[in-house]
């Protein structure tokens, strides 16, 4: 009875043991279709399918990719979009997908690479040439591994103040220049008389001049005699709305001597940019060019009376139209990217209230406005906010002193004639 009494105590502890075992789990598996995403730097929207037996869910990702389960036709997918990459490096994440206590996981690698490296000596042509200037531009590495030797060519000029008076109707010059020197053959030849006329919407008198001979001094009284006459039209406004971006002193100056024959970084800094770099990150250039008339010689069938040697002929070139207008230059530096500055810019420009954001970004630019005054002459002024609705209110009413803007020239037989830029930038 003994035995038979403990034998059934165990059957029963037994049973009893039995009910309390958990049963046994399924196994859960979450399987995406794919298990990797490689984009450039434009980014890419992608639908996944995902077979699964739980309710999985993805996990934390960066802000760059945007994930989100989807139910469709009784499926499941994972939406990825992962977004422009506006940076030079390359960036990857892992999207894990998740169920429970990582009970059941899988995971989705994503890699994008970085956009192309921004040329931060980029040469690029400011819009305030009036014509047809269709440059071309080149430049090579010297020795030194530093100094980029530029060669830029095209069929019109920026007329640089300190070749104003060579720069009139019939003057034989030659085609190659480094910007800041001009060299001209006055001296060298015996010139015949010319014959110009003007597009300024002007009486007959002053439509046409004959000349006896090229000459800075009647020409420029011409000139004058026509800007005096002058109604308040011309042949139309070029507004850069889209600032070119310069990203230090050497591109600004690349930037100046290039288009414009001027030292931008010394006009702004007061020295070299060899001495001095921007202190902040961003430079913006809004352009401006009131093209507002422009004189035409009619090339003669003997412009000089001297014989012209084949080694001259190669060079020689006769300034055939000169173009008048008012130009300026707005020059703004922040701390701020790009596309904010120039919002804030131009809301600035038009007298649009700022919030509270754009007040901090417009506080922080510091703008530099570069202008010829009524005497022609070149002029700078340091500002912020002030100075950049100056400019705009100048620009558009016209405040500015009409110049010589850029000219055009002709070959010794009377054919279109090119222009060619070389200097260095160290």
């Amino acid at each position: 009875m003994k035995h038979w009494g403990l034998f059934l105590f165990a059957l029963a502890f037994a049973a009893c043991h039995d009910d309390n075992q958990p049963e046994p789990q399924p196994d859960y598996y979450i399987t995406p279709e794919e298990d990797e995403i490689e984009t450039d730097c434009n980014g890419v929207k992608q639908r996944i399918a995902v077979s699964s037996n739980c309710d999985w869910h993805p996990g934390a990702v960066p802000e760059w990719c945007v994930v989100q389960k989807i139910t469709a036709d009784g499926k499941e997918y994972l939406d990825v979009e992962v977004l422009p990459n506006t940076e030079e490096t390359s960036r990857d994440t892992t999207i894990p997908l998740l169920y429970g206590r990582r009970i059941a996981t899988a995971t989705l690698t994503v890699t994008q690479s970085g956009k192309e490296p921004v040329d931060r000596l980029k040469w690029s042509l400011f819009s305030i040439y009036p014509v047809l200037y269709n440059p071309d531009a080149t430049y090579e590495v010297l020795e030194d591994n530093i100094t980029r030797r530029y060669r830029i060519s095209g069929k019109a000029v920026f007329t640089n103040p300190s070749w104003r008076k060579q720069i009139f109707p019939g003057n034989a010059i030659s085609c190659r220049s480094d910007m800041l020197t001009l060299t001209d053959y006055q001296d060298k030849f015996t010139f015949n008389p010319i014959t110009l006329c003007t597009t300024a919407a002007v009486g007959s008198e002053l439509a046409f001049r004959d000349l006896p001979e090229p000459s800075y001094e009647k020409f420029n009284e011409w000139i004058r005699e026509i800007t005096v006459a002058l109604p308040k039209e011309g042949l139309g406004l070029i507004y850069n709305n889209i600032p070119t971006q310069y990203y230090s002193y050497r591109h600004l100056h690349l930037l100046g001597v290039g288009n414009l024959g001027l030292k931008l970084d010394e006009l702004i800094s007061g020295k070299p940019y060899t001495e001095k770099e921007m202190a902040k990150s961003t430079g913006l250039i809004y352009d401006f060019t009131y093209n507002w008339f422009s004189t035409i010689m009619d090339f003669p069938d003997k412009p000089i009376n001297e014989t012209i040697s084949d080694e001259d002929r190669r060079d020689l070139r006769f300034i055939n139209n000169v173009y008048f207008g008012i130009t300026a230059l707005l020059l703004v530096e922040t701390n701020y990217g790009y596309t904010e500055a120039n919002r804030v810019t131009r809301k600035i420009m038009k007298g649009e209230e700022l919030n509270g954001e754009e007040t901090k970004i417009g506080n922080d630019l510091t703008a530099y406005y570069i202008y010829f005054d009524k005497s022609g002459t070149l002029r700078t002024e340091t500002g912020g906010r002030i100075l950049i609705g100056k400019y705009f209110h100048d620009i558009t009413t016209l405040e500015g002193g009409i110049v010589p803007l850029c000219f055009t020239t002709f070959t010794a037989s009377g054919n279109e004639g090119q222009m060619e830029i070389t200097f260095d930038l160290p």
